[in-house]
């Protein structure tokens, strides 16, 4: 292949002026297998044969016949999306491709110890003895961008077979399937809006306070019903959770519409098991020093008023610091700030508890992905039904890499049943 073709195929395959130097994008590196795995199976280069073509029409009186029916199986694949539907581990994969809806099994073992029911992976598959394989390493895809994904190739679909005259998902893919990576290049949407369950929107909130008299301020904000959860620091002093209740209870709702953001809550549960109480803010007391943390405005001014007026005398406020919640989740990724680690059985028997409180709600909690309806109100028509079946795979698939990874996880079983989804639907 000449330099000028080899430029061609880079400028097609990330969308750039084909001519020296080429500019990629930062993603290139990233890419560079796909990248040759489309440039030798699918890129048709000026003789209008892909490099695959030209080699098996050249060797093929060389190659034996293990070698020909393997490359002859190459020339017809092409990389897609599938869906997994099941998973055997040590023997293989059920899946299903999003853009034909072909339901087949792939005799690939080492995937089966990786991949989990709804996964959505990107791969090249062929096809020899009547068996389908992974050609290759497979990329798990965000499942929240698919429908968004196959609205795109679809118009660009329809393009192609207008223009050359050839029809059907796999002429379209064989081609064109860089163009998914393309799509997380050019399609780029808005955060979603984070909400608390006050209705205000969720920003990272500090305030950072003086302390005088560390002893008074302990034995103060121990006796309080809505201070909670006591725990050592490490590098010394205390750690308390400020919970909605006792006098931080009662709240205004905020003017944000539901359907418009995403509500995100965070609780801790009753020694006794029996009750949930939402998480307003983390106070760590310090000898010298106090710092409240909450995740709005609203909620660190009434915090910082809370503290006040309990401590009075004993802390002073000093400043308050606020960073986007986007910005703050990226930099302690980077820091390698992840979830805590569970301590004990007891502490993951109620984290689960919790989470299937959770679940038991969300039937009739407005949804903003269902246009503000409730899941139940939704499955009342086709469309409904269909977006509320994705949300449960979306969140199933999240407890099966929760079960894989030996975390807490709950039973959507009944999640399903309560709705009238069964299992098998999907």
């Amino acid at each position: 292949m000449s330099r000028k073709e080899f430029l061609r195929a880079m400028g097609i395959f990330w969308n750039t002026e084909p001519r020296e130097p080429i500019a990629l994008p930062e993603r290139a590196s990233e890419d560079e297998d796909e990248f040759h795995d489309w440039l030798i199976n699918d890129y048709r280069t000026a003789n209008g044969k892909t490099v695959m073509e030209g080699f098996y029409s050249r060797r093929l009186s060389a190659l034996s016949t293990e070698e020909r029916r393997l490359a002859e199986s190459l020339l017809k694949s092409y990389v897609s999306i599938y869906e997994v539907l099941s998973v055997r581990e040590g023997e293989g994969l059920t899946i299903r491709d999003v853009f034909t809806g072909e339901t087949m099994d792939a005799g690939e073992v080492s995937g089966s110890y990786e991949a989990v029911q709804w996964d959505l992976i990107q791969v090249r598959i062929y096809r020899m003895d009547g068996t389908c394989r992974f050609a290759g390493n497979g990329q798990t895809m965000p499942r929240m961008r698919i429908e968004a994904l196959k609205a795109y190739l679809d118009k660009a679909r329809r393009t192609f077979e207008a223009d050359t005259g050839r029809s059907g998902w796999p002429a379209f893919l064989k081609e064109n399937a860089f163009l998914i990576g393309r799509f997380f290049d050019e399609v780029v949407e808005e955060p979603p809006l984070l909400l608390t369950e006050e209705r205000h929107r969720i920003i990272s909130a500090k305030a950072r306070f003086t302390v005088s008299d560390y002893d008074r301020a302990r034995k103060l904000l121990s006796g309080e019903y809505d201070f909670a959860d006591e725990e050592e620091i490490p590098s010394g002093g205390m750690s308390f959770s400020w919970l909605k209740r006792g006098p931080s209870k009662e709240w205004e709702m905020g003017p944000e519409p539901v359907e418009k953001g995403m509500i995100t809550t965070s609780s801790i549960v009753h020694p006794s098991g029996k009750m949930t109480f939402a998480v307003l803010g983390t106070v760590n007391l310090h000898p010298d020093r106090l710092i409240l943390e909450c995740m709005s405005r609203e909620r660190l001014e009434r915090g910082k008023k809370r503290l006040l007026d309990l401590l009075q005398g004993t802390i002073r406020h000093r400043i308050d610091e606020f960073e986007d919640i986007h910005v703050a989740m990226e930099r302690r990724e980077g820091k390698g700030e992840g979830t805590k680690p569970l301590k004990n059985e007891a502490a993951r028997a109620m984290l689960a508890s919790v989470m299937q409180k959770f679940m038991s709600a969300w039937p009739d909690q407005a949804i903003p992905a269902l246009g503000g309806k409730t899941p139940r109100e939704a499955v009342a028509t086709k469309a409904g039904r269909e977006k509320v079946l994705d949300l449960i795979k979306e969140m199933e698939n999240g407890e099966a890499r929760k079960k894989k990874a030996g975390e807490p996880f709950i039973d959507l079983g009944p999640l399903r049943g309560e709705l009238g989804i069964g299992r098998d639907e999907g």
